[in-house]
């Protein structure tokens, strides 16, 4: 697939190389270093309880309880009325749990919120099964279209039904409610049993008219079949490729847009992958804040709301060279979880993460020859040659790193 990619970068380079350097440096020159802040996601778990038993759930330890409406407005009023200069916006998420089983707070909340003004900025989004879209929800959305809702959805029937307890015409009666935020693509986690239908998944919720997001679980769940699983999702990625390079109107999930110039521009040891513990709080409902949804006792055997999150040294030491450490989507919690440290990262994932990497690379090699023959590098525009360039580099550092785990067997 990359055979030619050597070649196009010594042309490319060559050809281009000058101007390069001066639209890069006018590029970094002109940069405004006095980013925006990036708002607080204060994440409330106004209930504890689901309806729905999923297969990949991570909140082992569910139970009833339910948030109080006092414990929920103190919270707001802390944050929304915060003096802290660290942030000018709170992005207000109601979480479970199946959050709408307590949708008469959701609604006393919003309320509260939209009835006197605040220091701070604020926003609001619902994240759900999408099976409790009632005529009162609704109404809801009518009157506070502020309030954005985002929901999980796992693709075809039969692979909807087996990982999310058979819920697909409940969600399939609420599509209309669900296309009114098309920003909000719908969230499908991977797990063994989705595999073999991944990329016919990915196609239904598109011709449904949905954007995708989609992740594979943390937790390892791939035992002694790992290499056979890794084969199957390497042909699964190869079909969303080529679809995605057909469909070029439709933007890609992570699964196969893993951002490759993060492996030219890595991020610094000490930089995580999420907000936890920086711009992230999580709110138990007895009101205990914790730096994210992993880290309560729902979700966790080793629950923590204030754990050590200054960093150490990365672990395992091969993780800290890897050429995808800037775009590994490590979870910090999760990683706290198995070792007790959130700098300790688990590797299970490690093989699907280079595979999502080198199915980007393909679909974005390809884009790139047709790009190149359509704008030779002496007639290019520099931006956009300058982001070619770039980009050719980043397949070259990709497809020139060592097979990780199980793939160098």
């Amino acid at each position: 697939m990359f055979r030619g990619v050597w070649r196009l970068h010594w042309v490319w380079t060559s050809l281009f190389a000058t101007k390069c350097v001066h639209i890069e440096a006018s590029i970094m020159s002109g940069i405004n270093t006095d980013l925006p802040k990036p708002p607080l996601i204060l994440t409330l778990i106004v209930t504890e309880q689901c309806n729905l038993d999923c297969v990949y759930c991570f909140e082992k330890n569910k139970s009833k309880r339910k948030m109080p409406i006092s414990v929920a407005l103190a919270t707001l009023e802390r944050h929304l009325d915060s003096l802290s200069e660290e942030f000018d916006e709170v992005q207000i998420d109601f979480s479970g749990g199946e959050p709408l089983m307590n949708f008469p707070l959701i609604q006393q909340v919003v309320e509260y919120v939209h009835s006197r003004s605040w220091r701070k900025r604020h926003s609001f989004s619902v994240g759900t099964n999408g099976t409790l879209i009632t005529e009162r929800v609704r109404q809801c959305a009518d009157a506070h279209p502020c309030v954005m809702f985002a929901f999980s959805f796992d693709g075809v029937p039969e692979v909807h039904n087996r990982n999310r307890s058979g819920s697909y015409d409940q969600i399939i009666r609420n599509i209309d409610f669900i296309k009114r935020w098309p920003q909000a693509n719908v969230k499908m986690t991977i797990v063994p049993g989705s595999l073999a239908s991944l990329a016919s998944s990915v196609k239904h919720a598109h011709a449904l008219g949905l954007g995708v997001a989609a992740n594979v679980v943390f937790e390892d769940v791939w035992g002694e079949k790992k290499l056979e699983y890794l084969k199957l999702f390497d042909q699964q990625l190869a079909e969303l490729v080529d679809f995605y390079f057909e469909n070029p109107q439709l933007n890609p999930p992570y699964l196969v847009n893993v951002p490759l110039e993060g492996l030219l521009f890595p991020r610094k040891k000490d930089e995580r992958f999420c907000g936890s513990g920086k711009n992230m709080v999580t709110v138990a409902p007895d009101g205990t804040e914790y730096p994210c949804h992993r880290f309560l006792p729902v979700a966790s055997s080793r629950p923590e709301p204030k754990p050590d999150l200054s960093f150490h040294d990365i672990q395992p030491e091969h993780c800290a060279g890897c050429v995808l450490l800037g775009v590994c989507p490590s979870c910090i919690a999760y990683n706290h979880e198995c070792h007790n440290s959130v700098d300790h990262r688990t590797t299970h994932h490690c093989e699907f993460l280079y595979l999502q990497a080198l199915a980007t690379a393909k679909l974005q090699y390809r884009r790139l020859q047709h790009d190149i023959a359509a704008n030779p590098p002496e007639s290019c525009d520099m931006l956009k040659g300058a982001g070619i360039k770039r980009m050719i580099e980043a397949i070259r550092l990709l497809v020139s790193m060592p097979l990780p785990g199980v793939l160098a067997a």
